[in-house]
């Protein structure tokens, strides 16, 4: 594994499963494509936050007790920032099943290919413009990620397809 020092302390490994125990994944299965492809995602997003927050948690650990901080104190504030962490992520997998759920029941209104709406505004990304007014897959998702699960606070949402609109890739 990229970045993996084989030195992960033990506080490090506790701080990160303390905040995960917190919330585990919900076990779930998807009724559409969407909702399957993002429960995948999201439990690969997990195990992917567990090992980034341990090495961010071990690096912080050290960095303290290089600055003479006590490691008591050390563990109570990387605790309370990776709580934080924590729960960006639980939101963003929240955020990710809510979308997949817009496509899956619109694919039963619409059928297999829906279109992409974008809020436009000043807030709203490159990707996410540029995918404005195209069609996509309601079982593949493109290569951006379906509507509302491209970044953190995706505003885009599935809709009715655009006539003879391009499909996203």
């Amino acid at each position: 594994m990229l970045g993996y020092t084989g030195k992960f302390k033990k506080e490090a490994v506790a701080s990160v499963l303390q905040a995960v125990d917190k919330f585990p994944m919900p076990t779930a299965e998807g009724i559409g494509s969407a909702q399957r492809e993002v429960l995948r995602m999201n439990t690969l997003r997990r195990a992917s936050y567990i090992y980034t927050a341990i090495q961010r948690v071990e690096k912080e650990l050290a960095n303290a007790s290089a600055h003479g901080v006590p490691n008591d104190e050390a563990v109570t504030t990387v605790n309370a920032l990776e709580e934080r962490y924590f729960r960006a992520h639980v939101q963003a997998a929240a955020q990710r099943i809510l979308a997949a759920n817009k496509v899956d029941g619109l694919q039963w209104k619409y059928g297999d290919v829906l279109g992409w709406y974008a809020v436009k505004d000043a807030k709203t990304s490159k990707d996410c413009l540029a995918a404005d007014g195209k069609n996509f897959s309601a079982h593949v998702p493109p290569v951006i990620g379906w509507p509302g699960v491209v970044h953190m606070n995706c505003r885009c949402y599935p809709g009715k397809p655009h006539k003879r609109a391009e499909m996203l890739p």
